[in-house]
């Protein structure tokens, strides 16, 4: 066996990415410690406080054989369901071991696109995009904690995009003509064609983004968006836009507002909100359009990984303890029975 300080030696060796590398199979060793395997690492995690049935929250279980794939089974007598450890989490039905899944975790982290990720991590296609969007569904409460102090708020806009939706589905329909790919949207200005995502992001460096609404914001649509996610006391700095009065009036927040072609306020602005505009337009780009339905999916990946306020060590810790330890998740026929349009649209 090498000893510690031949080890050190081979590490001298490394290169830079090398070592990152090998700091994040570290991070993975320590969230996961000695155990063997994803049974072992969720039975110690979940039973830390006694066995519970994961359907009822019954006390009274009881071993009940094995799983056709060799895991231990349990009964709930309280409820009369079984389950396995995995049971309504992210590795629910998942057949492939912890070192895929951080394979995937790695082309998660880099922003990879599905065949990408599908090539490196040696499965199918339409698992590498159920993956993801667990993924980044479990990362949703990890995602709410309020911005406060200077926020800067402002839009960006999304065509309408019912990728996804195909004539094979029982209970979708067109509500227009396709438009093959590479063709402009018909009609000129903020149509109910785009999409309005109301971004915010404060000075310490953490973002929030949500689609809204279609067309021209509404300060209806904010509350709706950042519902909790400004603290009142905050000062909000925005464009000219209207709407931006009745909402900030409404969550007790101090407003200061930039004049048309000004960035910039005395020590206020939104210089910081169009880099990161930029920043998301240029990540949502990489993926060659972006469907509608996942639109809040994709918008949650960008702001996680430029949260500033979380190392790439920090990042990756907590996305193997979702994999891990994560709650019950939607089905995978699930994913694509979302609505096409991810907020609520008036009629007519």
């Amino acid at each position: 066996m090498a000893t510690l300080k031949q080890i050190w030696e081979d590490i001298k060796t490394l290169d830079q990415k090398q070592r990152e590398q090998l700091r994040r199979m570290i991070g993975y060793a320590s969230a996961v410690g000695d155990m063997k395997n994803k049974e072992e690492a969720m039975t110690e995690h979940r039973f830390s406080g006694g066995r519970f049935c994961v359907h009822c929250n019954g006390k009274h279980i009881v071993r009940n054989g094995h799983a056709s794939n060799g895991m231990q089974r349990y009964l709930c007598r309280d409820c009369g369901k079984t389950f396995v450890i995995t049971t309504n989490s992210l590795l629910s039905h998942s057949r492939k071991d912890l070192a895929v899944w951080q394979k995937y975790l790695d082309c998660f982290m880099n922003g990879d696109s599905l065949r990408k990720s599908a090539k490196e991590c040696g499965i199918n296609l339409p698992t590498s995009f159920q993956w993801r969007h667990k993924i980044l569904d479990a990362l949703e409460p990890f995602m709410k904690k309020e911005l406060s102090g200077i926020v800067e708020a402002d839009e960006t806009f999304y065509p309408v995009s019912y990728k996804g939706n195909h004539s094979r589905s029982h209970d979708f329909q067109m509500p227009r003509k396709s438009r093959q790919r590479g063709h402009s949207i018909h009609h000129s200005g903020l149509s109910r064609e785009w999409v309005c995502v109301p971004c915010a992001l404060n000075h310490d460096g953490r973002s929030f983004a949500q689609a809204a609404k279609l067309g021209k914001i509404s300060t209806e649509a904010l509350e709706r968006a950042f519902e909790n996610r400004i603290a009142p006391g905050s000062t909000l700095c925005t464009d000219h836009e209207k709407a931006y009065h009745r909402f900030s009036d409404r969550g007790g927040l101090q407003l200061i507002q930039v004049r048309r072609n000004q960035t910039v306020r005395g020590i206020y602005g939104i210089q910081r909100m169009n880099s990161y505009h930029s920043r998301l337009k240029a990540f949502t780009d990489r993926f060659r359009g972006v469907s509608t339905k996942y639109l809040n999916n994709y918008l949650r990946w960008f702001s996680f990984l430029d949260d500033r306020t979380r190392t790439a060590d920090d990042k990756e810790l907590l996305l193997t303890t979702l994999i891990l330890f994560s709650g019950k998740q939607k089905r995978n026929r699930d994913l694509a029975r979302r609505p096409s349009l991810p907020f609520p649209v008036p009629a007519g």
